[in-house]
């Protein structure tokens, strides 16, 4: 299920670089989903509707309206039920493209469906018993996320910051999780959403403890060593003279750990 619903997202992720839309049936996904795993090796496409149905309230696709399409054939037309997903892209080409006839071509694959696998199938049983080891050794676990500014209409915010709250919290077991709804990777990390609106929207947020003034205040009072868990493709800063001012100023936060993810940037 954690496959699909990386994969299959019902709303727009703000990260077209990765996932694209496309108005699928619930057969297309079968066949996505079969060609990455040999749990449906004895399973239709009647079958897997059905296991799907059963799952209906853990798999994200549904949220998306299934529509009727009309769709031609060589002989006939024919109605198939149909939902506008945005969905993970197969691969990416990256590099320059030159004719193989007249120049060597140089360029690279970067398979995101393969990569998702890899993270779900083989990261969590090394990832989880990495976490262990951490609170075993009296580390507290706490996460967080980030979103640069932009013009997304403050719904569109909210969800996305809620999406990357429940993938994080679904991998780490980290006791809580701050949210910076307002900051781009150069910003000043101590000077981040001090703003009202960064305050006010942090407070709708859902799984959420506070935002990034509030996870300075936990850090500084903590009575134990601080592991920060920080979703890749949020990134703590990009600034790092700013990083190790940060650390210094904040002696308990001991380790940083990348949880890896797909959905928004």
């Amino acid at each position: 299920m954690e496959f699909i619903n990386e994969v299959f997202i019902p709303f727009d992720p703000h990260n077209h670089a990765i996932y694209t839309p496309k108005q699928i049936s619930t057969k297309d996904i079968f066949l996505i989903v079969s060609g990455c795993t040999n749990y449906f090796d004895d399973k239709n496409i009647k079958s897997f509707t059905t296991w799907c149905s059963k799952k209906k309230k853990n798999l994200n696709f549904f949220k998306a309206e299934e529509v009727r399409k009309k769709q031609k054939t060589e002989s006939d037309a024919v109605i198939k039920r149909v939902r506008l997903i945005y969905v993970m892209k197969e691969e990416e080409f990256l590099g320059n493209v030159k004719l193989p006839a007249l120049q060597k071509v140089t360029f690279k694959f970067f398979f995101f469906i393969d990569k998702a696998v890899l993270i779900i199938k083989d990261q969590p049983p090394h990832y989880k018993a990495f976490m262990t080891s951490l609170e075993e050794e009296g580390y507290e676990l706490i996460g967080y996320l980030r979103k640069s500014k932009g013009k997304e209409k403050e719904d569109v915010r909210i969800r996305l910051l809620e999406t990357m709250a429940i993938r994080l919290i679904e991998r780490c077991p980290v006791k809580a999780v701050y949210a910076f709804p307002f900051s781009n990777s150069m910003d000043k990390i101590a000077s981040r959403d001090l703003c009202k609106e960064s305050k006010s929207l942090v407070k709708q947020l859902n799984n959420v403890s506070g935002s990034a003034q509030d996870m300075m205040n936990h850090i500084k009072a903590a009575n134990t060593n601080i592991c920060l868990i920080v979703i890749d493709f949020a990134g703590l800063s990009r600034d790092s003279k700013d990083i190790r001012s940060f650390l210094r100023s904040h002696p308990k936060l001991k380790k940083k750990n990348i949880s890896g993810s797909f959905t928004n940037k």
